[in-house]
């Protein structure tokens, strides 16, 4: 059997119009905007992701692997390198897509994980807290079980678990 596949490497988006017709809320945020893009020049960083996305896709074609999808191959649409004018202070522009992935523990997003996101590839049943929490709303990892709770375990909670800890780790 032989497999050949032609990946292309898009064009980073390098005009500040290009770049507002995705994302129109940025001027206002950004008054400077413009001058900002007047001496933005394509970083080697945008090349880099490319170059290991295709790799990854070349590994993966070879060994009949999941490969990358369209989607995820094109999401990144800038990375520039540019600097203030009045300070030269130096800027690196990234702009590229986000996919929310629901890591079970972030109570004040999501009270409860449904069926479409626990059994998605994406899921990560674990997370570590690094931030001060402010959220009101139960954790859904250290909810009792049979409370849609992740991961269903035999362990009853006296009370939840401390939220500093590995709140979903699978035991």
């Amino acid at each position: 059997m032989t497999l050949s596949l032609n990946v292309k490497q898009p064009k980073a988006l390098t005009k500040k119009e290009d770049i507002l017709k995705l994302n129109p809320k940025l001027e206002p945020m950004l008054p400077g905007l413009s001058t900002l893009f007047r001496h933005a020049r394509v970083s080697p960083y945008y090349g880099q992701v490319y170059v290991r996305k295709q790799t990854e896709i070349r590994k993966n074609l070879a060994s009949l692997l999941k490969l990358l999808d369209r989607h995820n191959y094109y999401d990144t649409e800038t990375i520039l390198e540019t600097a203030y004018p009045d300070t030269g202070r130096k800027l690196l522009w990234l702009q590229s897509e986000m996919d929310v992935v629901s890591d079970g523990s972030d109570g004040d997003r999501l009270a409860a994980m449904p069926d479409k996101i626990l059994k998605s590839s994406f899921y990560q049943p674990s997370t570590s807290y690094r931030w001060k929490s402010a959220q009101t709303s139960p954790i859904p990892c250290s909810t009792p079980p049979g409370s849609r709770g992740w991961p269903p375990t035999r362990r009853r909670w006296k009370k939840p678990p401390p939220r500093n800890k590995r709140l979903c780790a699978a035991k």
